[in-house]
């Protein structure tokens, strides 16, 4: 009996032994884990790219296209001053996600006014509000970086999702 003992025990330690040499763990060096990190961001990025311009080319929008990957179709242009840094704006629009699905709403009955450049609303939009006019529309495709980033809005907009905006700027309130 102490026999049987003594070998299950050395079975054991053996097989314990053998599975933990198998699976040894790879360390990875900080430079090596920035390359992975760098490797995911921009297999994401790509993915937006294409996402993106999936969802234009199903829509046959026209639009132009800015450094920073905004696309945007200003589509009834109005004459006028526009907006500049830390302006308070009056915008009426509609944010959905690239699937069709509604986010947010804010009608000409009820519409969002903030001030520009002092990161009260997305940097994509604000961008946009800068080249409108009071009275004109846009439709604008943010990618994820120009909307609400890695983290989203923390309420209807999860992270690393990019928007479509049909926006038009009624006041500009210095």
């Amino acid at each position: 009996m102490r026999t049987i003992s003594i070998f299950l025990s050395l079975a054991v330690i053996g097989i314990y032994c053998a599975c933990r040499s198998s699976h040894k763990q790879e360390e990875l060096t900080s430079g090596e884990l920035n390359d992975h990190i760098a490797a995911a961001n921009q297999l994401m990025v790509h993915h937006e790219k294409e996402e993106i311009a999936a969802f234009i080319s199903r829509h046959q929008f026209i639009m132009d296209s800015t450094g920073t990957g905004l696309r945007y179709d200003i589509y009834f242009n109005s004459q006028g001053e526009k907006p500049k840094p830390h302006d308070a704006v009056v915008v009426a629009y509609k944010v959905y996600f690239l699937n069709g699905t509604l986010v947010y709403d804010h009608p000409e009955s009820s519409p969002d006014t903030f001030r520009l450049a002092e990161a009260q609303r997305p940097r994509g939009l604000e961008d946009a509000l800068f080249q409108m006019s009071p009275g004109s529309k846009a439709r604008l495709v943010l990618p994820s970086h120009l909307a609400y980033g890695m983290i989203g809005d923390q309420a209807r907009i999860p992270g690393a999702t990019p928007l479509y905006y049909d926006l038009c700027l009624l006041k500009i309130n210095p």
